[in-house]
């Protein structure tokens, strides 16, 4: 009985890591939900990728899915999880985090900086936006946004309190120097964030 119920936690255990990641390229895997609630002990190191550019390296990939701020991971540890702008993490947090994105359905992003903020968009679903390195999140109802063709401006009004204006104009992120194709500009309650960001799909 003792050999069939260890059995039994055995193949749950192994089910729950394998059966939520989705391999994708470049050796990144995708956490999907539901995420594992069990997670085996074995040590085999992995960097997880989170919004807000932020790593954090795990034991392992069933470790880094179970936590539902993880969006990614690649093999090996990470190098730096202070994010230093070089090598491996540069790649990690400047490119795939954007792909990882998409992934999820984004089809538009911004970010900005002092202090960090995000800015996701799913069209037909809805609008996330955290500020303060993910310590403010709040997600509205999809708007259909109001197109000034002459000014090259796209504006979605959520209520009174929150407006995002984006601008078909050139601008580069202050911390990483990346160019975006579009300017952001987002009255968020008292708050006025100004950014880059870029069409996904």
């Amino acid at each position: 009985m003792n050999i069939k119920l260890l059995s039994t936690f055995l193949f749950t255990t192994i089910t729950a890591c394998t059966a939520n990641t989705d391999k994708s390229v470049n050796n990144i895997v995708t956490c999907i939900d539901p995420r594992p609630q069990i997670c085996t002990m074995d040590y085999r190191p992995v960097c997880g990728l989170m919004n807000e550019n932020k790593i954090k390296t795990y034991s392992n990939g069933c470790g880094a899915c179970s936590d539902p701020k993880v969006l990614s991971y690649t093999d090996q540890a990470c190098q730096d999880d202070s994010l230093d702008k070089t090598s491996r993490n540069h790649e990690l947090t400047e490119k795939n985090v954007w792909h990882v994105a998409k992934l999820r359905g984004v089809s538009y992003r911004a970010i900005g900086q002092e202090p960090a903020w995000l800015l996701e968009i799913i069209n037909g679903e809805h609008f996330y936006i955290s500020s303060d390195y993910g310590e403010l999140v709040k997600t509205y109802p999809y708007v259909e946004p109001k197109v000034n063709t002459a000014q090259r401006t796209t504006v979605y009004q959520l209520n009174n309190d929150v407006i995002i204006k984006l601008e078909d104009k050139n601008c580069v992120d202050t911390m990483s120097g990346e160019a975006f194709s579009t300017q952001v500009n987002i009255k968020w309650h008292d708050r006025v964030l100004i950014g880059c960001g870029k069409t996904l799909f």
